[in-house]
C-alpha cells in the first residue's frame, strides 16, 4: 500500500470515528429531549392542575358541613355562593387537566373522578331543603349515608390520579437522567476510541513511511 493511501485511510477511519460519534450523541440528545418534553408538557402540568382540582374539591365538604351547622339564613346564603364557586374552580381545573392526557391510564383513573362528583352534587339539593328548614340531623343523615361515602370515592380517585402523575414525572425525570449518562458515556468511549485510533494510525504511518525512506536512502 503507497504513503498515500495510508494517509487516506486514516484519514477516513478518523472521519468515520467522528462521524460516528456525532451520530451517537444526536440520538441520545434527541431521546433526552423526548423525555424532558414529556416531563415539561405533560407530567408537571398535569399534577400541577390535579393537585389544584384535589384542593378545590376538598372545600366541597366543609362547605357543605358549614351550611348544614349554620342557624342563620344569610350564612346559609354565603356558603351556597361558596360552594357555588368551589364547584366551578374544580370544573375549570378539571377541564384544564383532562387537555394534559395522553395515556390511557391516566385516562382511565380520570374517568372516575367525574362520576364521584356528579354522587356528591346530587345529594346536595336534599341537604340544602332540610338543612334551610333547621332539620340538621335529617340533613346529617342523608350526609353520612350518601354524601360522604361519594366524597370518599372522589377523595380516592384524586389520590389515584396524583399518585399516577407523581410517578409519571419521576419515570419520565429517571429516563431523560440515564439517557444523559448513557449519552455521557457513549461520548467519552467514540472520543477515546478515536483518540487510540489516531495515535496508532499515526505510529504505522510514521514507521512506513519511515521504512520507506530507509528503503529509498539505502538504494
Amino acid at each position: 500500500m503507497t504513503i498515500g493511501k495510508k494517509i487516506g485511510l486514516a484519514c477516513a477511519a478518523l472521519v468515520g470515528f467522528t462521524i460516528v460519534t456525532g451520530a451517537a450523541a444526536l440520538i441520545n440528545i434527541s431521546l433526552m429531549e423526548s423525555r424532558l418534553e414529556a416531563l415539561a408538557t405533560d407530567s408537571l402540568p398535569g399534577l400541577y392542575s390535579i393537585d389544584r382540582a384535589e384542593s378545590a374539591a376538598k372545600n366541597l365538604r366543609p362547605d357543605v358541613l358549614r351550611h348544614i351547622a349554620s342557624d342563620s339564613q344569610r350564612e346559609m346564603d354565603e356558603m351556597e355562593t361558596v360552594l357555588a364557586k368551589d364547584v366551578a374552580s374544580l370544573a375549570a381545573e378539571l377541564k384544564s387537566y383532562q387537555g394534559t392526557i395522553d395515556e390511557a391510564r391516566d385516562r382511565e383513573l380520570f374517568s372516575k373522578i367525574q362520576p364521584a362528583l356528579d354522587r356528591f352534587i346530587a345529594c346536595w339539593p336534599k341537604i340544602q331543603t332540610l338543612s334551610r328548614a333547621m332539620k340538621t340531623a335529617e340533613a346529617m343523615k342523608i350526609y353520612d349515608s350518601e354524601m360522604l361515602p361519594a366524597s370518599n370515592d372522589l377523595s380516592k380517585a384524586f389520590a389515584d390520579e396524583i399518585e399516577f402523575n407523581k410517578d409519571s414525572g419521576d419515570s419520565n425525570s429517571r429516563r431523560a437522567l440515564d439517557t444523559g449518562a448513557r449519552a455521557r458515556f457513549m461520548t467519552w468511549g467514540f472520543l477515546l476510541l478515536s483518540i487510540v485510533a489516531g495515535i496508532l494510525l499515526a505510529y504505522f504511518i510514521v514507521r512506513g513511511i519511515s521504512a520507506a525512506l530507509t528503503r529509498t536512502v539505502s538504494e
